[in-house]
Formats: C-alpha cells, sequence, structure tokens
C-alpha cells in the first residue's frame, strides 16, 4: 500500500501530498519549492508563500500529517494485534524474543526497533529505534499487506515525547513497560520528565487492553501493593466513587483523607527515628497547594475546613518533635505552624514568558505574613524585559540559588532567555540574602506604586528598611528611613 503524502521531497511522486514539517535542525518549508518540482500535487505548510500548486496553510503540519494518517489508515491498523515495549533496559530482547516466539509457533509477526524492521528476517535497518509517524504508518501497513496479525515495536521515551510524537495515532493492545533507570537525561533533563515520557505508552492503549509491567521496577504499583494500603481510607465522594489517578511514580494512588494522615506522618518519622535519621527539617509535599478535600465516608467523615486541620496536626507534630514544617505555597490557614515553603510566585510567573498579566501584581501576602514564614523566590532574568530577582527584594524574600523545575513548560518552570555565569548567579543571591536576613523577622509595614502604572513600587519594612524597584529600568535600591 503506496502512501500519497511525504514529508521528504526526494520521495514525492505525482500527485502526492507534501507536508513540511519544522524539525530540530532542518525545516521542510526549505524543500516545498523542490517537492513541487518532483510533483507534488498539494503543499502543507504552516506559512504561506503563493505556491504552484493546491497548498493548505494550517496551524501544526505535524498534526495534520498525524490526523491525515489516522483517518486514511488506522482502518487497517486494527486488523494486527500491537505490541509496544518502553524501558531503558530490555526492550529489544523482550520485542525479539516475543518476535521470533509469535512466528515460530505460526503466527506471522513483525518486528520494529533497534535492530530494524524484521518480518521473520530482516527488511531494513533503522536509524531510531522508533521511527518517525509517516514510516511508522509504512512499516505497518506493510505488514498488514503480507498478512501479519502481530506487530511488536519497541516505543522509546523521546518517540513518546510530545516534541516527537512518532506513536501519535496508534494505539496498542498490549503495553509493556521494563524498567526505568538513568538515561538520556540529555533529553528529558530529569528523571521525572523520563518517567512521565515512558508512562505515555499506558495512556495508548485500547480499552481492554492489557497492561504488563516489571514486578521488581521501582516505578511498579508500589502504592495498591503496600502492606498498609486500605482503599477504604481513601476519600470517598457522595456518589459511592474512590477517585484515582497515576500521574507520579508508583502507580495507581487514590486520595488518602486526611483524617488519616497524622497516623502515617507520626508512623513514617518515629520509623525514621528508629533507623537513626533525625532530620532538621521535613517538607509535606503539597498539603498547601492542593485544595481542601472532603470525604462521605461515615467512618472517618470530613469536611474541608476539616481536612486543613488535621493537615495542620502533621505540621504541628513535626514542630513538636523540633522539626521544622514546610510544604508547596503559602497558605494562610498553615501561617500558625508553617516555616518554609517551596515558593510564592506571583500569577504571571505561572506562565510563559511574554503572556500578558492581568493586573499589577503587588505584595499583598507578605503585607500579612512576612515575618511568619521562609519564602524563596525565583531569581531568573526571563528576559530584558523581565527580572524576577526585583520580585524578590520587593518582597525581602530568600532566593533560588538553583530551581530545577520537575515539570519544565509549566508552574512556572520556563528557560529563561538571559543566562548567568555561576560567579553571576551567585552575586545576585547575595544580594538577596544579604536583604532577607536582615529584614526575615520584620513585618512589611508598607507598600506604594510610585507610578499608575505600577511598574515602579516600594516596600517598607519595620526596621526602616526601604526597597525600590523599577520593572522598567530593571534596577534596584534599598536604603534605610530615619526618623
Amino acid at each position: 500500500m503506496k502512501l500519497k503524502i511525504k514529508t521528504d521531497s526526494r520521495k514525492v511522486e505525482d500527485g502526492d501530498i507534501f507536508v513540511a514539517l519544522k524539525g530540530y535542525t532542518v525545516d521542510g518549508h526549505d524543500f516545498i519549492q523542490k517537492a513541487i518540482e518532483n510533483g507534488a500535487g498539494t503543499v502543507v505548510c504552516e506559512r504561506d508563500n503563493d505556491y504552484t500548486v493546491d497548498t493548505v496553510v494550517v496551524e501544526d503540519s505535524k498534526q495534520y500529517l498525524i490526523d491525515y494518517l489516522k483517518q486514511h489508515y488506522n482502518q487497517y491498523l486494527s486488523k494486527m494485534k500491537i505490541i509496544g515495549i518502553t524501558g531503558t533496559n530490555g526492550k529489544t530482547t523482550c520485542a525479539n524474543l516475543l518476535h521470533n516466539l509469535l512466528n515460530q509457533t505460526g503466527v506471522k509477526t513483525a518486528y520494529i526497533g533497534t535492530l530494524g524492521f524484521y518480518i521473520g528476517k530482516k527488511i531494513q535497518s533503522l536509524p531510531n529505534t522508533t521511527p518517525d509517524v509517516l514510516e511508522l504508518y509504512e512499516f505497518m501497513l506493510h505488514a498488514y499487506e503480507v498478512g501479519c496479525e502481530y506487530v511488536i515495536m519497541e516505543v522509546s521515551s523521546q518517540g513518546l515525547d510530545d516534541r516527537n510524537r512518532r506513536v501519535e495515532g496508534f494505539t496498542f493492545d498490549i503495553a509493556m513497560f521494563t524498567n526505568l533507570t538513568q538515561d538520556h537525561l540529555d533529553f528529558h533533563k530529569t528523571m521525572g520528565n523520563y518517567a512521565l515520557a515512558k508512562q505515555k505508552l499506558f495512556y495508548k492503549l485500547k480499552p481492554g487492553g492489557v497492561a504488563v509491567v516489571n514486578y521488581d521496577d521501582q516505578y511498579r504499583d508500589y502504592y495498591f501493593n503496600g502492606k498498609t494500603f486500605d482503599i477504604s481510607f481513601g476519600c470517598l465522594q457522595a456518589d459511592g466513587t474512590i477517585p484515582e489517578h497515576a500521574h507520579w511514580a508508583g502507580g495507581r494512588q487514590t486520595y488518602l483523607c486526611a483524617t488519616q494522615a497524622p497516623y502515617y506522618v507520626k508512623r513514617n518519622f518515629r520509623q525514621l527515628t528508629e533507623h537513626e535519621i533525625n532530620p532538621d527539617c521535613a517538607y509535606l509535599d503539597v498539603f498547601t497547594c492542593n485544595e481542601p478535600d472532603e470525604c462521605a465516608n461515615p467512618m472517618h467523615y470530613m469536611t474541608r475546613r476539616d481536612c486543613l486541620e488535621f493537615r495542620g496536626q502533621c505540621f504541628e507534630y513535626l514542630l513538636s518533635q523540633g522539626i521544622l514544617p514546610s510544604s508547596e505555597e503559602v497558605s494562610d490557614w498553615s501561617m500558625k505552624s508553617l516555616v518554609f515553603c517551596h515558593y510564592a510566585p506571583y500569577q504571571f510567573m505561572m506562565y510563559k514568558p511574554g503572556t500578558p498579566q492581568k493586573g499589577i501584581p503587588v505584595p499583598l501576602f507578605n503585607l500579612v505574613y512576612h515575618d511568619c514564614v521562609i519564602v524563596p523566590w525565583m531569581m531568573e532574568k526571563m528576559n530584558e524585559q523581565t527580572d524576577y530577582m526585583l520580585y524578590a527584594l520587593l518582597n525581602g524574600g530568600a532566593p533560588y540559588l538553583i530551581r530545577d523545575g520537575a515539570y519544565p513548560g509549566i508552574d512556572g518552570s520556563f528557560q529563561p532567555e538571559c543566562t548567568f555565569t555561576q560567579q553571576e548567579a551567585y552575586e545576585r543571591c547575595r544580594v538577596v540574602s544579604a536583604l532577607h536576613e536582615q529584614v526575615a523577622a520584620c513585618e512589611m509595614v508598607s507598600h506604594k506604586l510610585l507610578t499608575p502604572d505600577g511598574k515602579r513600587q516600594e516596600t517598607v519594612f519595620s526596621d526602616g528598611t526601604c526597597v525600590q524597584i523599577d520593572l522598567d529600568a530593571l534596577t534596584y535600591q534599598i536604603s534605610k528611613i530615619t526618623d
């Protein structure tokens, strides 16, 4: 079955659709004229240039290609069973064993992966473990035409990543996960990102599909298999359901009713002490950033107010043990016992630089709670118009020397346009740290907009320290007010 859609201008034949894709190093738009010369009847691109053939201008050429392939060819792919195997190690071994096993038992099977494209014997070598989506469709359709019942394919994390979308449009009858060890961090940056990329395979399972997970791997279903796990402790909704998610390592997870949280916190920290581990500080993740839960279970009924009180008990327990508690973001309900937080960004910092701001950001929280909690601030200079250091100074907060966001592209984790040497970053942090050391225990007694547009602002602390920032000039001034 010959595909009439191409992304390589050299392979274009008369009447083909040529889709111009923007790659990491090559832009298909540069080869549109060559594709036309080779006979392309239609061009799909992201910018028009008065071409001499039918032209379809789209926002995302890759998505157009994926949608076209799904619409025209998934009916054939659905006739075969597709097994996807992902994991750091063992993909090739598992896939090759399955390929040979099925073929030797009389089940015609294709293999796509590190070793190449096989149907019993090698047909073609491949430059990538998981080919690009168009090439993958070509292999799949060839397997269908020669009568294959199964296709076994290695699915790499790069292939699953949203930047490449090599398996977009495919659904799997069986998804297998071998293991996850440190690798490809040049591409994914963090192990968390790497794990999330692998996890995407399981979201592509067909209804009723089978997931196969290595029991010995740390990313298997620890939560539900825990010795003390009791699903009845999960938050019960009024309709009788217990919500779950599977976004983090550990597999499926329920939402623990906060009535049980003090028990688990006490148990865990007592066990740390029994093993002679004595922390000075502790971070109870998401306690202060997630909205309060409700639970309709009559055995541990809980209102939202109850939920916050039980979370607060956990912080109070840590304080009673001489452990300084920390959590995600600042929330007024936790100020009685929270000592540190992860950060307290302005709303605009959560969005991609350049996104229009809603209103004028001012330090309302610190006007009330500045002397109650230690708040570290982002220090990136995102571009020549926005320097987060100025907000750290205005709020009298602590600086982040290194801030490694867990999920790039969300929650304020964006790559700044401006970069600093290690020494420059240190000097910027030194300025903010010196101010924080001076005013950390002081109230913020006033805040002013020095200009109507809020581009110049001033805060004053109870010790007389005055901080002025200019968001246009990207400058600051720290002075002392004397009577």
